[in-house]
Parts: C-alpha cells; sequence; structure tokens
C-alpha cells in the first residue's frame, strides 16, 4: 500500500485518479487503468439532450432578440435599451447554464468515480486514471476501462464486456 501512495504522489502531478482498495499485482507492481470521460460525456444521451436544450434556448433568446432589434428600427433610444436587456438577459441566461452543467458533471462525476471504483477492483487495477482529450494524462500503457464504463453507464449495470482485458493482458 506505501508503494501505492508514492505511485498516487508521483501521478497525482497534474491528473485526476482514483485509488482503488484493490491489492498490487502481488510482484509489487501497480496496475494502471484509464477512463477517457469525455468519450463517456459524448455518449451520455442525458447529455446529449442538455446540450439540445441549452443550443434551443439560446436560439430562442437570440431570436427573440433580432425580433425586437427589427421592431425598434432606426429608433437609437430603442435599439440601446434592447441591447442593455439582451446583454442581461445574456449574463443570465449563462450562470443558468453554467450552474446546470456543474451540477450534471458533478453528478456523473460522481457516477463515474462510483463505477470506476468497481470496475477497478474486479479487474484488480490499482490506481484509475482520468484521461480526456480535453485534458490528456501522461500514459505509458494503462488499460483503458472507457468501454466497461460506458457499458456500465449505460445499462445501469458492471457487467464486463468480453473485449477489454485485465491489467495482466487476459480476456476479462
Amino acid at each position: 500500500m506505501k508503494r501505492q501512495r508514492l505511485a498516487c504522489l508521483a501521478l497525482g502531478l497534474g491528473c485526476t485518479l482514483f485509488l482503488s482498495a484493490c491489492e498490487s499485482q502481488g510482484d509489487g507492481r501497480i496496475a494502471v487503468g484509464k477512463v477517457d470521460t469525455a468519450t463517456l460525456l459524448q455518449e451520455d444521451p442525458d447529455y446529449q439532450s442538455m446540450s439540445v436544450e441549452y443550443l434551443r434556448d439560446q436560439t430562442d433568446m437570440r431570436k427573440e432578440y433580432v425580433d425586437q432589434m427589427k421592431s425598434a428600427g432606426e429608433d437609437a433610444q430603442k435599439t440601446k435599451a434592447l441591447q442593455e436587456k439582451y446583454a442581461k438577459a445574456s449574463q443570465e441566461f449563462d450562470a443558468k447554464w453554467k450552474k446546470k452543467t456543474e451540477e450534471f458533471l458533478k453528478t456523473r462525476h460522481d457516477s463515474i468515480q462510483a463505477i470506476a471504483g468497481d470496475i477497478a477492483k474486479r479487474k484488480k487495477i490499482d490506481i484509475v486514471l482520468i484521461d480526456s482529450k480535453m485534458y490528456p494524462t501522461v500514459e505509458w500503457g494503462g488499460v483503458d476501462m472507457t468501454k466497461d464504463m460506458a457499458l456500465a453507464m449505460s445499462d445501469g449495470s458492471q457487467h464486463q464486456p468480453e473485449s477489454t482485458s485485465t491489467p495482466a493482458g487476459d480476456e476479462g
């Protein structure tokens, strides 16, 4: 376990990781897994629905503003008032969606952490690194758990797909 903590400290500089309750491989090696959270979110139907809702609401707000600007015509006073009103509405809209997105992501990341821990225990993985194309993790051959995570998140189970391997390279 002391060796695991050292590895966590070394790996923890600049990446997010989860430490499972598993023991090391027995020969002193530490098994590392990785999860690409960007892939999981892109494939998440709830995240996709939220993105569509955001774009729809934003489009509606802009359309309303354009229509009001057209009706204001050449009236500089009305135009300025509408611009100020739109700027305020945009700030409120952005704040609302920022909060909604942060709450959604926190819930999803909590779920990802719990599922990753379960899969790591089953596959005897000691450390799970969160890898993302947006925030790449230094990688040197960790077991990619993203497929396991996607399956577990899609059906609410932790069934292990046949196609992914364990740290020892065995199909699992």
